[in-house]
């Protein structure tokens, strides 16, 4: 079977495939991540009276120049850009920053060649990127990853965003939270309960909420893009926590595109990590650090957070969603983040970065 190509056979050979653009492996099951259509989704990160609201931004990786549609959800209209080497960078209008319920905010983008895409919200000290995901890769089911609050200087939240591909999606979001309920349209929900609502192409919803959003299943009739995130965490309790708190901000990948086996890679700048495990059904665990063994097993929708400072290798009986959040560093050195590890299944040949141009990357 060729699932994105065409088989072709040829003399005293057997049956190979010819894979489509931007698909490899022996049955072109793999893609390189390039697209040239995108969504564009941002929470709204973190603003208060003394602190405004982060820049949107976008960055693109292209190793040629790229001539790009960008298409505002708020007003339909279309904004053309030429992305070249030292130009991979553009500001977005704020009206691609949501807030709680269901707004015209995001972008959508069409490029004459294929690409990646990052997002950025950038606010000096506290700027986060993320990778966008193609929309051909967009999906009907997800499950949340989040981090308990670990700041109690304001009233962080941890965030949910999405965004239908086409008109007329029906969403249900099953909530799984550790207290309290959420407010949406004036009802209130709390653990296990569900929000069922019709969502149109161009609008996004948000949700939020103090406590633990992580475990929250989300299913939609039609393709929906997900992102999750905090509007300013430590990745670690404050009583040891080192450095000063950062927005997370991370496109969700759907269920069906998980893994069972992952490599969590050591950052040779930071000391520690901590990293969730997210189940989606019932699922036992081995993780390997170094010289130890650990097993656990995890219910369905359940998490397990590990804290290490070197590689670990992690095998799961069912796929899981893994996700790193380094920790800071002393002396402003360096802020936490949050970092989806991909599975051992989904390693590429190569990757196409980009970052921020006044930023250090490693």
């Amino acid at each position: 079977m060729c699932y994105n190509g065409e088989t072709w056979q040829r003399l005293n050979e057997s049956n190979r495939c010819v894979c489509a653009v931007g698909f490899l492996g022996k049955q072109c099951e793999y893609s390189d991540g390039k697209d040239t259509n995108f969504m564009a989704i941002f929470h709204e990160g973190r603003s208060h009276a003394i602190s405004p609201r982060p820049v949107p931004r976008i960055l693109i990786a292209s190793e040629i120049t790229a001539r790009i549609s960008v298409l505002y959800f708020n007003n339909n209209k279309n904004q053309s850009i030429t992305i070249e080497k030292g130009n991979t960078e553009h500001d977005l209008s704020n009206s691609v920053i949501p807030s709680d319920g269901i707004h015209l905010a995001g972008v959508e983008l069409q490029s004459a060649v294929r690409i990646n895409v990052y997002g950025f919200l950038y606010k000096d000290r506290r700027s986060e990127g993320f990778l966008l995901m193609p929309v051909k890769f967009a999906s009907t089911k997800y499950i949340i990853p989040t981090l308990p609050i670990y700041i109690d200087t304001f009233d962080e939240k941890n965030l949910l965003a999405l965004s239908p591909v086409y008109q007329n999606t029906a969403v249900n979001i099953n909530l799984k939270l550790k207290s309290g309920s959420i407010t949406f349209q004036n009802k209130q929900y709390r653990d296990n309960d569900t929000i069922r609502i019709v969502i149109n192409k161009y609008n996004t919803l948000q949700l939020s909420h103090t406590s633990d959003l992580s475990g929250t299943m989300v299913t939609a009739s039609k393709q929906v893009i997900v992102i999750s995130g905090n509007q300013c965490n430590y990745a670690v309790s404050a009583n040891i926590h080192v450095g000063y708190c950062q927005t997370f901000i991370e496109s969700v990948l759907p269920t069906d595109q998980l893994d069972k086996m992952f490599i969590t890679p050591h950052i040779s700048t930071r000391l520690n990590n901590t990293v969730r495990i997210q189940a989606v059904n019932d699922t036992k665990l081995t993780i390997n650090i170094e010289n130890r063994k650990i097993s656990k097993s995890l219910n369905a929708r359940d998490y397990w957070d590990i804290y290490y400072n070197t590689t670990a290798f992690i095998f799961a009986s069912d796929d899981i969603l893994v996700i790193s959040y380094p920790h800071g560093l002393p002396g402003g050195k360096g802020d936490p983040f949050m970092m989806t590890i991909p599975g051992i299944n989904q390693y590429l040949y190569e990757y196409d970065f980009q970052y921020q141009q006044d930023f250090t990357a490693t």
